[in-house]
């Protein structure tokens, strides 16, 4: 199950407790060591199942992810934007 960044939103906690476990994906050059210090903490505070961590590396940029606060998530199509006046 894809969930909102565990730094950003508390959402995916409440998802990882219902969960069998949970991967990490570290985004290089964006993620940095208090971002994961502080998402092991949420996730320990839950006693979350870690199953591992993915470094990834996107290269380029997609319409199709929606964000909070610099990060992006999510799949499908972005919804329309109202042109503003």
């Amino acid at each position: 199950i894809d969930t909102p960044p565990i730094t950003v939103v508390t959402d995916a906690t409440s998802v990882i407790k219902h969960s069998d476990g949970v991967v990490l994906l570290l985004k290089k050059g964006v993620t940095t060591y208090d971002m994961v210090d502080d998402a092991m903490d949420k996730l320990n505070k839950i006693d979350a199942n870690i199953l591992g961590t993915v470094l990834i590396d996107e290269k380029g940029s997609s319409k199709n992810y929606k964000g909070y606060k610099g990060y992006r998530y999510g799949y499908g199509e972005a919804p329309a934007r109202k042109n503003k006046k």
